[in-house]
């Protein structure tokens, strides 16, 4: 994960940049939808007008967070659907993939 790179390059803080507006990691009142920037000591970033406009860390020591996914609700019929599939081919072995969004986010930052 590049924020837990020592240094911060300027391409590096570009596309903090870049993903942090793109998927609403901001200091604005409006939630974001997928995922959530916990900035706990120093500051990663800087806000303007609702979006993240400057990097102010330079290295992972300059603060401490993390990213966190948001939890949303199951809808009730998928999961009966998903299950009735589950009963109705009885394998022997069986692999349940989760599918987690947005990918970017979470495996850049």
């Amino acid at each position: 994960m590049i924020t837990g790179a020592p240094r911060y390059l300027a391409h590096d803080k570009e596309k903090f940049l870049a993903i942090m507006n793109r998927n609403g990691l901001t200091s604005g009142r409006v939630a974001p939808k997928h995922v959530v920037l916990r900035d706990i000591r120093g500051d990663f970033a800087l806000y303007a007008n609702g979006k993240a406009v400057e990097i102010k860390a330079n290295g992972r020591a300059d603060w401490i967070g993390w990213l966190d996914l948001r939890r949303v609700q199951i809808n009730a019929a998928a999961l009966r659907n998903t299950a009735r599939v589950i009963a109705e081919v009885n394998a022997d072995v069986l692999l349940l993939l989760v599918e987690v969004r947005p990918a970017d986010a979470a495996a850049v930052l």
